[in-house]
């Protein structure tokens, strides 16, 4: 008989976690168990909210992970599973990251007050914004600035406002929208009191004076205190929005200035005591001035972007996770991929009231015989959309992971997606 496989309890599992925690090379070593379903969805995630208490959820998770005889757990859900995770962790004895610092970096105006005092020269001017806003002559920031939630993930309600008349009308949430926003932010708001004795509105808003230039990304890891960055992913808006249209890897930032981000990043995650686990750091750097600013990090990697560092680098981050999560060391060599560049497309509807018609599995089938290493996770559902275009201006239908060895594919992939994945609207 084979030696015992780790046990470990993954809460919150995204589907980019049951695909990639569920191959064979993965179970073969561990031993993985999915718990529980998302909270972050709509409409059932809205009305669990109601009466969901994620203190007591801790309570209810560690007795389910120690009378199961587990070994680590994890979580990539950033609405509560990651500090959960790391709460049961740390009651366990179980390597992890500090629960405090996962609340305080999750809370953007918390954050940026730690970030301020670990990398001043990256952090934009900031402050915090009540719902209503303040009158115009309290503001400290001059327009334009962008504003959004201080407790929110892709983009939802977050804009540039140019004028104090246009963050009036941002900001004047009708009553149902605010009613859903604040339920659905009563569980990370009682994990910041609990945790932390942070009494700040979890339901208000940032304003942050604007950073231009091109956004990228960094995800890394830390194991007994050492710092390791895998490399910058670029992140390429829509012309003239803030939505995502794709993220490509690796960056083509000249190597000067990524080395620069490198070290701007792990001055930030040494200064702010991630002593164990990993991240995701979001930046821009702005050429013109040759300037590098800090938009915010996250206690956990992006699942998105697994393929893209496997796909160029051979380095598998979520192996890594799971090593971190036994308190082994992961591997950290690049062995080198199967392609020179990956990509993660984001398909987006700008406009119409509703999805009337969705890619069948004529056309997916198409597209994986013509692509069959590509990654397809369709978000979209028949009749939705309404909700999401109110929040983000857009409807994130699609993500579709891809790789190449030039540019060039890159951005005919795209072109075939567009053609054989289409996404109709009315």
């Amino acid at each position: 008989m084979g030696p015992t496989r780790p046990r470990i309890l993954v809460l919150f599992p995204s589907h980019w976690d049951r695909r990639h925690l569920g191959r064979r090379s993965i179970q073969e070593r561990y031993e993985v168990v999915f718990y529980d379903r998302t909270l972050w969805t709509f409409p059932v995630g809205f009305f669990r909210a109601l009466t969901f208490d994620p203190v007591a959820y801790i309570d209810k998770v560690a007795r389910h992970a120690a009378d199961g005889g587990f070994d680590g757990i994890l979580s990539t859900d950033e609405y509560v599973g990651c500090a959960v995770a790391a709460a049961v962790a740390q009651r366990l004895g179980w390597p992890t990251i500090d629960p405090a610092t996962v609340v305080g970096m999750q809370h953007k105006y918390t954050s940026r007050l730690l970030q301020q005092e670990c990398v001043p020269e990256v952090v934009p001017d900031f402050q915090h914004m009540p719902v209503p806003p303040p009158p115009e002559s309290e503001l400290s920031l001059t327009f334009p600035f962008f504003v959004k939630p201080v407790r929110g993930s892709f983009s939802i309600f977050a804009a540039k406002v140019g004028s104090y008349q246009e963050l009036r009308r941002h900001l004047d949430i009708d009553v149902f929208w605010r009613a859903g926003l604040r339920n659905m932010l009563r569980p990370p708001a009682r994990l910041l009191r609990h945790f932390t004795s942070d009494a700040t509105d979890v339901g208000g808003f940032i304003a942050e004076a604007t950073l231009d230039g091109v956004q990228l990304c960094i995800d890394g890891c830390v194991h007994d205190g050492e710092v390791h960055l895998m490399g910058v992913v670029d992140a390429v808006m829509f012309p003239g929005t803030i939505a995502f249209e794709r993220f490509q890897y690796p960056s083509r930032l000249p190597p000067d200035v990524q080395t620069r981000i490198a070290a701007v990043v792990r001055r930030l995650v040494e200064g702010l005591r991630i002593l164990h686990g990993q991240f995701n750091a979001e930046l821009v750097y702005d050429a013109a001035r040759d300037s590098i600013g800090l938009i915010e990090i996250h206690p956990r990697m992006s699942y998105q972007f697994a393929d893209l560092y496997a796909d160029v680098d051979g380095v598998d981050i979520y192996d890594q996770l799971l090593s971190l999560t036994v308190g082994e060391r992961p591997n950290l060599g690049a062995v080198g991929g199967a392609y020179r560049h990956s990509a993660s497309l984001v398909i987006r509807k700008f406009g119409g009231s509703r999805i009337t018609t969705l890619p069948d599995e004529g056309d997916l089938s198409a597209f994986r015989d013509r692509y069959p290493n590509a990654r397809v996770e369709i978000y979209a559902k028949k009749g939705s959309m309404n909700p999401e275009m109110r929040a983000m201006g857009s409807y994130r239908c699609a993500l579709v992971n891809v790789a190449a060895n030039s540019a060039g594919e890159i951005s005919t992939i795209r072109a075939d997606v567009e053609s054989l994945l289409a996404f109709e609207v009315a």
